[in-house]
C-alpha cells in the first residue's frame, strides 16, 4: 500500500470508507431491533410506536 500524505484527499476518502461502512452496520442493526420489536416499513411511525410500547408497559 502507498503510504499517503496526511493532506492527501484520497487519505481521508478511505478514512471516511469506514466511518460510512460502521454507519450502515449500526442503521441495520437498528432496522432490525425495530422489526423484532414490531415496527413495519409500510405502517406510520405512531401506529408502529405504540404497539411495542403497550407491551413494554413503557409507553
Amino acid at each position: 500500500m502507498i503510504d499517503l500524505r496526511d493532506d492527501d484527499p484520497m487519505k481521508e476518502a478511505t478514512s471516511l470508507r469506514s466511518v460510512i461502512n460502521l454507519y450502515a452496520t449500526r442503521f441495520q442493526n437498528v432496522v432490525s431491533a425495530q422489526r423484532n420489536l414490531g415496527f413495519k416499513e409500510n405502517q406510520d411511525f405512531k401506529a408502529s410506536y405504540e404497539w411495542p410500547c403497550a407491551q413494554l408497559s413503557i409507553g
